[in-house]
């Protein structure tokens, strides 16, 4: 089943939006962020998303906190979920 996880975070340059999509085995973050553009796309006024950042730990444990809280509310219903993400996180 594929699951889509978002949020904002706010940093010195403004706000970053953050997608993360779950298929399986399989993790793709998205990041769109206020300015600078990314690697595929290097205008600062860019609006497309950036797929090839890695995400940094803190990231990681948005992710994982997120994944609780909608466990918490019943919109998940695979336990198995985190621990995927755990794996993943340490490839």
């Amino acid at each position: 089943m594929r699951r889509q996880i978002c949020w904002k975070e706010k940093g010195p340059d403004g706000k970053t939006e953050i997608r993360v999509t779950i298929h399986g085995q399989d993790i793709k973050w998205q990041f769109k962020r206020p300015t600078g553009g990314s690697k595929r796309n290097p205008d600062p006024t860019s609006e497309l998303w950036d797929y090839d950042s890695a995400p940094t730990p803190e990231q990681w444990d948005k992710l994982e906190e997120e994944l609780r809280n909608r466990y918490q509310r019943g919109n998940l219903s695979a336990d198995d979920v985190l621990a995927r993400i755990r794996q993943l996180r340490q490839d």
